[in-house]
Formats: C-alpha cells, structure tokens, sequence
C-alpha cells in the first residue's frame, strides 16, 4: 500500500519533468529539479509515506522500476480514466469529439495506453502531437520573451534574458492573472471547514502557522 501511495506522489515530481523535456522550448534545469522533489518529498512526509529516495534521481529510478513491474491492464483503470477522458471532450463540439479521442493516446506512454484500455497510438497522432508542441516551443522561444520590469532597464536599452535571449518588448498582458498578488497564508486557504482554528489534514499543529510567500 505505502507504495503505491509513493507511486502516486512520484508522479508528480517525473511526469512534469518528462513532460517539459518533450514538448516545452527548454529543459528543467538541476535546481528547478530538486525544487520539485523537495516539495513533493515534503508533501509526502506529511501524509506519512515512507521510504522515499533521497534525490529526484533516485525517485526517477524507483517510479520507472515500479511502473515496469505493475503497470498492467485493468477494467478498473478504464473506470478511472473515463472521466478524465469526458472532462477533456465534453467543452468540444461533436463533431471534433472522435478526433480528439483518436489523440488521446498519443498523449501517452505505450505502457500506460495500453493499461488503461486506450488503443496504441496511430502513428499519424504521434505525428501531429510532435509537430504541433515543436511549433509551440519555437513561439514561446523566440516571440514570448522574458518580461522586465522598470528597475532592470538601463540606458543602454533592455537587458539580456535568460540564456543570452534579448527583451525586444514587455507584454503588458496576463492571460490568467496573479491570483494572489498580496501573497497568502497558508493556513487560511482551501475550504472553510479547514480554515485555522479547524483540523489542518497536512499539516501538525505547530507547523499550521502563518507562511506567507508571493504568488
């Protein structure tokens, strides 16, 4: 049971990692790495997993032997997945329904298609998915610039960005906003029923206080 709990909580830490190394315009660096482990090996001390490698590689090693070992086909994994399948579709017209379904799996490892009932991917899909997140990374490398703010301008002209990228330009928009632009306490979010003064499920009492941080 304890593993498959560690199963779970080190889906978190890889399959981002993974994620961003396939499609997105650069590659998690060491410490963006371990930030991620950290956090997620915090989380999972404070549900009481137990055994958890001690290094983001370590955990890599241990998640992808798991899944190797019992990764299998159930019925019950296709109940799981089902849902999750629907709240993709359902916002999308019927007629682009069977398309996006068609893509699903190319979305996925063989191994986890094929244990969650889904058809291996047509090679067309794999194509398509590739091609497109391709284009996507080469925009967002070259055309969504780092921004900058008025302290780091000089007379010169905009600073070099990360990895030597010019800032041409500051897009003076947000497409989601800063949902907490005051910052937060930890303590005090989720639903009113764990609001302080109620029984936190995370975190101990002595560790429930104020932990303010920027969004």
């Amino acid at each position: 049971m304890n593993d498959d709990y560690l199963f779970t909580l080190s889906m978190f830490v890889v399959e981002p990692d993974i994620w961003i190394r396939q499609y997105d315009w650069r590659e998690l660096i060491k410490v963006e790495q371990d930030a991620l482990y950290y956090l997620w090996k915090e989380v999972g001390e404070g549900m009481g997993i137990k055994d958890i490698p001690e290094s983001f590689d370590a955990l890599c090693e241990w998640s992808w032997e798991y899944e190797r070992k019992h990764m299998r086909y159930a019925a019950t994994n296709e109940k799981v997945v089902a849902p999750t399948v629907d709240m993709i579709l359902n916002p999308l017209p019927n007629f682009l329904r069977p398309l996006v379904r068609s893509i699903v799996p190319a979305l996925m490892s063989d191994r986890l298609a094929e244990a969650t009932g889904f058809p291996k991917a047509k090679p067309w899909a794999k194509m398509a998915i590739r091609w497109f997140f391709v284009i996507r990374a080469f925009f967002l490398k070259y055309f969504f610039l780092p921004r900058w703010s008025s302290n780091q301008r000089t007379a010169a002209g905009p600073l070099n960005g990360p990895n030597g990228r010019r800032r041409l330009f500051k897009p003076n928009w947000n497409l989601y906003g800063c949902t907490y632009p005051d910052g937060y306490d930890i303590a005090s979010l989720g639903p009113k029923k764990m609001r302080p003064g109620k029984t936190c499920p995370l975190f101990k009492a002595a560790d429930s206080g104020p932990r303010r941080t920027k969004d």
